[in-house]
């Protein structure tokens, strides 16, 4: 089993880390976008990225009527590919022209398809080396032989609620817990759960808005912990973020 990637930037792809957060931009309509590259001294380096759209839809007495959205994840690590592509609907809950209240609810299923594969030319198998290295022949492993590829479902769900100026929300992915298993050994492939909870503050002065928050991620043996804060500048189109991330217990 494995966990999913980590950004230190996840705020620019909100839905990735809840799909509660599709439709709750500024705007009705929202891009967002994240890439990472991991040890790039290797000859191959591990390269991640995700981007997504969501759009929210009202009514004309601004009551959401349904939220959309749509999130792509890739990720490359050697000769192993991975592509997901998912749909986000949902609803949200507390906003009316007429009555301004101050707690919003958004709630969201996701699902969707996922492609991985894998290349083993890129593979040095044990029976391609002897005492003297690399023996330039091809491999008789049988491990790809049958599949090199694999697609499967994959669900998660989320929820997040604002009282205020404090933001907390939940998420849960790969609930059905698919098998991304070459060989189709359920025991050897069924990815974990993951769960993350989040909380948020916003804090106003006068020319810049902080908001801290506070983040835990718990998928298999992996817990992950996150802390920091954002600075907007009322003056200046730039975001400053100062964060923290301690990794628990990943074997």
């Amino acid at each position: 089993t494995a966990q999913d990637a980590l950004f230190t930037q996840f705020y620019y792809t909100p839905t990735y880390i809840n799909p509660s957060f599709a439709g709750t931009g500024k705007n009705n309509l929202r891009l967002s976008a994240v890439t990472k590259l991991q040890w790039f001294n290797l000859y191959k380096p591990f390269k991640y990225f995700s981007g997504g759209l969501d759009y929210s839809i009202y009514d004309y007495n601004q009551r959401n009527v349904l939220n959309l959205g749509l999130l792509a994840n890739h990720s490359s690590k050697g000769g192993l590919g991975n592509t997901n592509v998912f749909g986000i609907v949902g609803r949200s809950f507390g906003t009316d022209n007429e009555d301004c209240s101050n707690w919003f609810l958004s709630l969201a299923l996701q699902a969707g398809i996922c492609f991985t594969n894998v290349k083993p030319n890129e593979y040095i198998f044990i029976d391609q080396l002897d005492q003297t290295g690399i023996t330039g022949d091809a491999s008789q492993v049988e491990l790809f032989k049958t599949a090199n590829s694999k697609s499967y479902f994959d669900f998660a769900g989320g929820g997040l609620m604002t009282i205020s100026d404090f933001m907390i929300g939940i998420a849960g992915h790969h609930l059905n817990q698919p098998n991304a298993s070459f060989n189709g050994k359920p025991e050897d492939g069924k990815i974990p759960r993951k769960y993350t909870a989040h909380i948020s503050y916003r804090k106003e002065f006068e020319s810049i808005t902080i908001k801290p928050t506070i983040m835990g991620m718990v998928q298999g043996k992996s817990n992950v912990f996150t802390m920091g804060t954002l600075i907007d500048y009322y003056d200046f189109p730039v975001e400053f973020g100062l964060w923290y991330r301690n990794a628990v217990g990943v074997s």
